[in-house]
């Protein structure tokens, strides 16, 4: 998150960010959705949003591209060392291919693991909420169009947060042996509930899908 923070920054800084404001008319917005999306459109009878050229997608793609070749190649040059109390270490049983997927197909049938899928799908949509969903708002709130950095403050503030707390759990693992079971769990679920609900409360409704000029619940952009 903080290497695409650096890239989108960049591209923004060499492109101008994208940050032009998209007039649609209100009437055709009607017809996609049935009605005017909020009371502020009717007035000024647009709605205005982040785009992005090709030229902007293809930097930022290429980019990202080029960082995941060098990070897969520098991952193929990792030296190969036994580390101490690692639970797969190189002097374990040579199993073959077919052996090795038995073994995998039989965890997968494990009831301990059927009960961490629930875990497992939460995850998912958890990142998915963070590199997908949230984004999009950002981009299709109108009152943040003008911010032409704000996708990359985005991104650099989620990778802070992740190694900030990484360290921070390290730490007083090192100190309290459990530190890392249920005192993380209670940690982790109080800070994702107060970040959901800070979000709701200032994002628009209707900005996940589409364009909007309206305004969030409670707390409004400056």
């Amino acid at each position: 998150m903080l290497l695409g923070a650096g890239i989108l920054a960049t591209v923004f800084a060499l492109t101008g960010g994208g940050a032009s404001e998209v007039e649609i008319a209100e009437v055709v917005a009607g017809e996609i959705f049935g009605q005017s999306l909020n009371s502020s459109s009717a007035e000024n009878g647009h709605v205005g949003y982040r785009t992005f050229s090709d030229t902007d997608i293809k930097y930022m793609y290429g980019a990202l591209a080029l960082v995941t070749v060098c990070a897969n190649v520098i991952f193929a040059l990792l030296p190969s060392r036994e580390v101490e109390n690692c639970i797969e270490g190189k002097d374990r049983p040579k199993t073959s291919f077919r052996d090795q997927m038995y073994y995998i197909t039989s965890t997968f049938m494990d009831f301990k693991i059927i009960l961490l899928s629930i875990l497992f799908m939460h995850l998912g949509l958890w990142t998915m909420f963070w590199v997908a969903v949230y984004p999009t708002t950002l981009i299709f709130n109108n009152n943040l169009a003008s911010y032409t950095y704000l996708p990359a403050i985005f991104s650099a503030g989620v990778g802070v947060g992740e190694t900030a707390m990484g360290l921070f759990i390290n730490a007083m693992s090192e100190r309290n042996k459990n530190f890392g079971l249920q005192p993380t769990m209670y940690i982790g679920s109080t800070l994702s509930a107060i970040v959901i609900a800070l979000i709701t409360l200032s994002t628009p409704m209707h900005s996940t899908i589409s364009p909007t000029n309206e305004l969030p619940l409670l707390i409004e952009p400056k």
